[in-house]
């Protein structure tokens, strides 16, 4: 390319001896591959043209990236240039030459080169998903100035890749993707991965559960923080509806303070924490405010958590349905503290000395009018000021008579208390103190930019001040002196140029001149400047300044509705503006979905953080000393980067999620969705000119002033009755009569609670709620319909005119019930697993503390040669060799129990691999052909089994599952088959096979096995027959899957998908179907099949006992409010069991009192001894259902999961109603 224009730079006077030559190279220490960079040179003094060049070693040849000719005596000249993309991070050298008739300069310089990694962030467009659902995503690649990247990318969701695309391509820098969940997906956190060109890899997680969106938030406001000398504490508590309305009813309040260590549980919660409650009904702003006396509280004493907990529950009116809230206020003894926000890291005698300080209490708030005192070293200065509004305190000291080496500078306050006491928390004024040590140069001589402590408007220009101290005998009588800038951003060389200014008279003295620094997008959001000078002598005076810009991007994106309110289902208008050409994606979010899974949204701060950078270091030490007759020097300047963080977060639950062309606006019908809630709308856009630009959020209101909502629980199970609400809403300026009906079905069966009028009339922010008792009469899913209509104004409402709106006259509500059989799912399907800390007691017993490996982690057999066995084997595939003193005694141990015969067939599967792992070929076979004579083979499978286990009988749609020491011992026999120094013959690639078949047949449909061990070794297994048997050149297999009917459906499998998990719903169960497999290839076709099945009746191992807490409805708040107290003990064939699950099934309409509504709860016991064990939680009532039919709570075995015990429990009130 061709060479930029020189600088121009005025020459100076000649002298009477010649000026030494100089010359400085600028260049960035950290240099990316793909994107431009620049190398900047200063040339000065030369009295002879010289040729000008630069050459990058890199990757093993020299790149040019400079070769000019300079005729002009003083130049300064930036050079861009672009190194391509490396397969690794190098080092590589810079060389500069200036070479001329009669001098030649050269230096070489070390920099790193680093492969450019381009901005990649997903989007999805909710947080979290229903099974079935339809996922939805964005990918978006941006290079380092926010343009787009085309690049390709392939990704994943989830780590069992259940869907995969290969070689996507990026147009504009943007994709839309899309996938199908299944009905019955695992439920729980899944991931989309983006595997970048440079190998790197983005996540963005989503979850996918069931859940029912919330109808209404609760706010909890209190201050973030108080002071131990605050003597109240404002608290409120609020209720809004989605869409914006205030929420009638009756907020209870708890404020607490807890100790810092919790007294038994015999005390109750007094003992617990010093509460204060009260209970109002909300005000017409669906609020309820108080001012909470602290006393109560004793802020002062130790003994207590440092923090006050409020906890706000709003029952809503009419429909009774509780909302929670939390909010927590900190306590703080620090009174005041005083915090540098910006600070000279040195001092420079003669010139002005700069800092910042901010008074701020114990909250962080901002303390105006207050005075701070700054001095330094004692008398050396003091001075007093006052702090502004933001309190702060801009100060510049006079350092003019400074000597010292260095300098310390205190800001105080007030003075400290000099008390102490154990149990009292004493009052804290923090002061700040700085240390600043002189800045050496050796003419003294100095330069210092002023810094500016405030963000910076971008599109500003300001005018920077520079102040310098020039010594007359460090210029040598020059007329001019000049002064270099430049302007860093983003990690490169933004701008730069030079400032001229004459030498006056008093020169030596404090001088002062200004730079004008205009802020755009290209230099946002840290922009830093550096300004230095040369010395004849070859010493650099340089100061560097970082400047905060306010974030922006140069592609200006603004989004409008209009109308932004409007009714469900009508039309709306939107228009997006942005650069012409300009590649949009638009998204909106319902509010119900942050309520229930807040995300960050997409901002300006989100994205600019990827490429931020530190403050570099002081650039001083970083120029090459003078030389006879001339100055050499390099200046490379530091480029750090900060690791990305994590790809800002979506926006949930889109109205509508789409990509538009826009030249220069675009303009969009829009139907506003069927749901009253307030929408979250925002886009962003892409252009190859102008980058990448973000719109403010904007609003959709999406709501009208009559309406009707359902209230229902999610589930209940066959045979429940509960209560179905329904509330019409009216936010019209005048009254209205409206008729409510629900429709009929043959699903349910529906009675009025109440007396059914044929209409209701509806005032001013009006509600009226009618319920009905519903029984379900059928299973799965069953609809509910209920319709509120605008009735012609033929009856007044009191002495209230009726007036009928003119939209909206109609609304029609539909909302679904699971209705659930009840009973155990086989087989075991994901439960959700929770953390639960139970309340336990001794009881007849308890768990001990110190207990063995037990049970059927080591295959039922606990003898010292099977846990040698076992040890060794975890030794031997560290690995450690086997010279190692341990292992060589270990395999002694066991190469003689192998000769004494009479082993378990455990310890031997155990035995076989550990020498195949040695590779003790002599010890391995005699094993296996030992464990050969007592396999089982049948269907053309192998595997073993202990003795005298007897096997469940097979079921037409269930084959019963090996216990779990079974597969594990298996496994360890597959790979004591496919472990051994040389590749595994095909006889035993052939026995193999089977056992591998056997294997995979005891997958649950979640790809495990019954227990982590028998999973893991498992898993081990197979993969390392899959490695044995894999073949990267093996063709591609189609599996078709047909019914006796019209169904068919086919998967290929080829070497680029084989880790893709396909699955398809079989669409009538019970049918026959079956599978075919052509091509070439190993598949593997897994069918599951969920079903219920009535409990077991027969002896148990387990003892299990359930009873509620009280046990009769003995009060009200049984109704809403009880315990559930747990009986366990172990009466089976051994001393005790192994690790142990405890699965509780919620009642109907209750949960946990704890945060997530789960309907079941999961804990794991280390074991169960004949010692009972006892364990209680508390439930709560969420929703009233009649008729409430028992819940089940199990207990089984983890590793045996034949043996379990299984008990009822019904609610103390469950017969009646409320």
């Amino acid at each position: 390319s061709d060479a930029p224009s020189p600088l121009p730079i005025p020459s100076s006077l000649t002298c009477a001896l010649p000026l030494p030559r100089q010359y400085m190279v600028l260049v960035p220490f950290l240099i990316h591959t793909k994107v431009p960079e620049k190398i900047c040179i200063q040339l000065t003094h030369l009295n002879e043209s010289v040729t000008l060049s630069a050459t990058l070693e890199y990757a093993g040849e020299n790149r040019s990236l400079i070769a000019d000719v300079v005729s002009e005596k003083d130049t300064f000249k930036c050079f861009s240039f672009t190194v391509p993309m490396s397969s690794s991070q190098k080092a590589a050298f810079l060389t500069v030459l200036v070479k001329g008739p009669t001098l030649t300069f050269r230096s070489r310089k070390s920099v790193l080169v680093k492969n450019s990694e381009s901005l990649v962030f997903v989007q999805t467009d909710k947080p979290i998903y229903k099974p079935g659902q339809t996922v939805l995503f964005r990918i978006v690649s941006l290079d380092e100035d926010f343009h787009p990247l085309n690049e390709k990318v392939g990704l994943d969701p989830q780590r069992n890749r259940v869907y995969q695309w290969r070689e996507v391509e990026l147009s504009g820098g943007l994709t839309q993707l899309s996938f199908p969940l299944t009905s019955e997906p695992i439920q729980g956190p899944y991931k989309v991965v983006v595997q970048k060109e440079s190998g790197t890899s983005v996540e963005h997680a989503f979850a996918v559960e069931e859940y029912v969106l919330p109808k209404y938030e609760v706010l909890v406001m209190v201050p973030k923080t108080i002071t131990i000398q605050d003597e109240e504490l404002k608290v409120a508590v609020c209720g809004l509806y989605t869409y914006g309305t205030p929420v009638p009813g009756l907020v209870n309040v708890h404020v607490c303070r807890k100790f810092s260590s919790s007294s038994s549980n015999c005390y109750g919660r007094e003992a617990d924490a010093v509460c204060e409650e009260f209970t109002r009904q909300a005000d017409i702003r669906g609020c309820v405010s108080n001012v909470v006396q602290t006393k109560i509280f004793q802020l002062k004493r130790k003994g207590y958590e440092m923090e006050i907990e409020v906890q706000g529950k709003i029952t809503e009116e009419g429909t009774g349905v509780e909302l929670t809230g939390t909010g927590s206020t900190e306590i703080t003894g620090t009174m005041s503290k005083i915090i540098f926000e910006q600070v000279d890291s040195h001092y420079r005698p003669g010139i002005p000395f700069f800092g910042q300080v901010k008074l701020v209490d114990g909250t962080d708030a901002p303390i105006a009018n207050e005075t701070i005192r700054i001095s330094i070293d004692g008398n050396k200065y003091k001075a007093n000021h006052t702090t502004n509004e933001e309190g702060r305190v801009r100060f510049s000291i006079d350092t003019a008579n400074f000597t010292d080496s260095s300098i310390h500078i205190t800001a105080d306050h007030k003075s400290e208390l000099n008390c102490y006491d154990s149990e009292w928390v004493t009052p804290v004024y923090d002061r700040a103190v700085h240390r600043a040590p002189q800045f050496y140069s050796p003419s003294k001589s100095f330069l210092r930019i002023e810094p500016m402590s405030q963000t910076l408007r971008c599109g500003s220009t300001v005018m920077v001040q520079v102040h310098y101290i020039l010594k007359p005998e460090a210029i040598e009588g020059q007329k001019q002196t000049v002064f270099y800038y430049l302007v860093m951003a983003k990690g490169g060389i933004a701008r730069a140029g030079t400032e001229v200014h004459p030498v006056g008279d008093g020169e030596g003295e404090l001088s002062l001149f200004q730079l004008r620094l205009p802020l755009g997008p290209d230099v946002a959001p840290l922009a830093r400047l550096l300004v230095y000078i040369t010395l004849p002598s070859g010493e650099v005076i340089a100061s560097s300044e970082d400047f905060k810009i306010e974030n922006c991007f140069a592609n200006k994106v603004d989004l409008q509705f209009s109308p932004d309110e409007g009714l469900p289902a009508s039309n709306t208008h939107l228009r997006v503006g942005a650069s012409p050409g300009s590649l949009c994606a638009i998204r909106a979010v319902d509010k119900s979905v942050l309520l229930m899974k807040p995300e960050a949204e997409l901002s300006p701060s989100s994205v600019s953080p990827n490429l931020s950078y530190p403050p570099s270091p002081n650039v001083r030490g970083e120029f090459l000393g003078p030389a006879p007759n001339s100055v050499r020097g390099t200046l490379v300047f530091p480029k750090p980067r900060t690791p990305p963080p994590p790809p800002p977060s979506s926006m949930p639950s889109p109205c509508f999620h789409s990509v538009t062309r826009s030249v220069g606006s675009a303009d969009l019908d829009v139907t506003i969705p069927d749901t009253i809630t307030e929408w979250k709308a925002n886009a962003f856009c892409t252009s190859s000119d102008t980058g990448f630009g973000l719109s403010p959020t904007v609003s959709l209101r999406a709501f009208q002033p009559f309406f009707v909502e359902l209230t229902l629980p999610y589930s209940v199970v066959r045979g429940e009755a509960f209560t179905l609400k329904a509330t019409v809403f009216s936010y019209l300026t005048s009254c209205i009569r409206v008729s409510i009906s629900l429709a009929p079905s043959t699903n349910f069966r529906a009675t009025p609670v109440e007396k059914e009028e044929e209409s209701y009339c509806l005032c001013v922010n009006g509600r009226k709620t009618l319920s009905w008792a519903v029984t379900p009469k059928s299973l799965g899913h069953v609809n509910f319909s209920v319709s509120a209509e605008a009735l012609k104004p033929e009856l007044p409402c009191g002495n209230e005119i009726v007036e009928t709106p003119d939209r909206g006259r109609k609304d029609t509500v539909i909302k679904q019930l699971l209705v659930e059989v009840g009973g155990p799912l086989s087989p075991c399907g994901r439960e959700k697993d929770v953390e639960w800390h139970w309340e336990e007691w001794e009881g007849s017993g308890g768990l001990g503390v110190n207990y063995s490996l037990c049970g059927s982690l080591q295959g039922g057999v606990d003898d010292e040669v099977t846990l040698s066995a076992y040890i060794t084997i975890a030794l031997l595939e560290i690995p450690l060799p086997i010279t190692h003193s341990v292992v060589r005694n270990a395999l002694f141990c066991l190469e003689t129990a192998a000769e004494q015969g009479g082993n378990h067939v455990y310890t031997r599967a155990l035995l076989a691999y550990a020498f195949a792992l040695a590779g003790k070929e002599e010890k391995r076979r005699p094993l296996l052909d030992s464990l050969d004579k007592e396999a089982v083979k049948e269907d053309g499978s192998i595997h073993w089994q202990r003795p005298g286990k007897q096997q469940e009988a097979d079921l037409p749609f269930y084959r019963p599952r090996a216990p779990s020491a079974e597969v594990e011992m298996t496994s360890y026999v597959l790979l004591a088959y496919l472990t051994s120094r040389l590749a595994p013959s095909q006889e035993d690639l052939s026995i193999a096979a089977q056992i591998a078949k056997w294997i995979s047949k005891q997958q649950n449909p979640n790809g495990g096995f019954s227990s982590t061990q028998d999973t893991v070794v498992a898993l081990q297994a197979l993969s390392q027959y899959g490695v044995s048997t894999y073949a990267k050149s093996g063709g591609a297999s189609t599996v078709t899957v047909r019914s006796t009917g019209d169904f068919k459906s086919e998967f290929q499998v080829d070497h680029m998908n084989r880790l893709l998990l396909q699955r398809v719903a079989l669409p009538e169960v019970p049918g026959e179907y079956s599978t075919g497999v052509t091509g070439e290839g190993c598949v593997y076709v897994q069918t599951s099949l969920r079903y219920n099945v009535l409990p077991k009746l027969g002896e148990a191992p387990f003892v299990l006992q359930v009873h509620t807490v009280p046990e009769i409805c003995d009060s009200s708040k049984a109704h809403r409010t009880f315990g559930i107290a747990i009986n366990v003990s172990y009466t089976g064939k051994r001393p005790v069991s192994n690790m142990a699950i405890v699965d509780v099934k919620m009642l109907s309409g209750f949960i946990p009192v704890k945060t997530s509504k789960l309907l079941s709860l999961v804990c794991f016991l280390p074991q169960v001894s004949n010692m009972t064990q006892i364990f209680s939680f508390t439930v709560e009532q969420d929703f009233f259902v009649q008729s409430l039919k028992p819940a089940l709570v199990k207990v089984y075995d983890y590793y045996e999961t034949d043996e379990f015990a299984i008990a009822e429990y019904h609610a103390p009130c469950s017969k009646g109603s409320i």
